[in-house]
């Protein structure tokens, strides 16, 4: 388990290597505020 600021640095320096993974922590990273306040 990685923590979301992690997860996001490996995406941005090209470390994921699947595809979905890819999508889901893009969308995750744009979301995630949002999803903080409504479920927080």
């Amino acid at each position: 388990m990685l923590l979301a600021a992690d997860a996001f640095a490996l995406l941005d320096a090209g470390g994921v290597q699947n595809a979905t993974l890819a999508i889901c922590l893009y969308w995750l990273r744009t979301h995630r505020d949002r999803l903080r306040r409504e479920w927080g």
